[in-house]
């Protein structure tokens, strides 16, 4: 299936959760250790899991669904219920896999936050005109292209790229492509 679910076949909340896996590749090629890392849709738990193996230093969640799994990850005190769009935190990183719907309006908010953000995103999102001032305002440092589609459904993939977007202010310069395989980033090392 090459196109988006339409809107009634869609699961509520937008509540397609991210494997493992993928949380855990994607997470890997960030430098995470004792960060203050914010999970914004923080949904089954994979990118929090995957956050604090890699040795963040406090992890917070939020998720617009009461009832998300992943929100038992991090501690009562920094677990919030409630839409990321209306939140306002000051942590090191921002990482995580936005609802489809909203991945615009995350990134951005994302960015007026936190100085390093890094959100699993069809690439897709690259395109479109409406675009091209988000793009000129707010380029990446790096964008990994997911070699192998993830499926976020249990059954086969969605027929969509995706890809791993790095926004990082400590990194200035031109944005920086790579392909992320199962073994890590195929032309270079973090």
């Amino acid at each position: 299936m090459s196109r988006a679910a339409a809107v009634e076949d869609r699961i509520a909340l937008d509540a397609y959760y991210t494997p493992d896996d993928v949380a855990a590749l994607c997470v890997s090629t960030l430098d995470v250790r004792d960060a203050d890392v914010w999970e914004p849709s923080i949904g089954g738990g994979a990118f929090a899991r995957a956050i604090v193996a890699a040795g963040a230093g406090l992890l917070r969640g939020s998720d617009i669904n009461p009832d998300a799994p992943g929100l038992l990850l991090s501690s009562n005190r920094y677990r919030t219920v409630g839409s990321f769009l209306e939140i306002i935190q000051f942590p090191h990183w921002i990482i995580g896999n936005p609802p489809y719907s909203h991945a615009e309006a995350h990134v951005r908010h994302a960015l007026t936050l936190a100085p390093r953000c890094a959100f699993l995103l069809r690439l897709a999102f690259l395109e479109s005109m409406k675009r091209v001032d988000f793009w000129r305002d707010h380029q990446p440092s790096e964008v990994y292209v997911l070699a192998k589609r993830p499926s976020f459904t249990g059954g086969g993939t969605d027929g969509a790229a995706y890809g791993w977007f790095v926004w990082d202010r400590t990194k200035p310069g031109p944005a920086r492509m790579d392909i992320l395989t199962l073994d890590g980033p195929l032309w270079g090392r973090k």
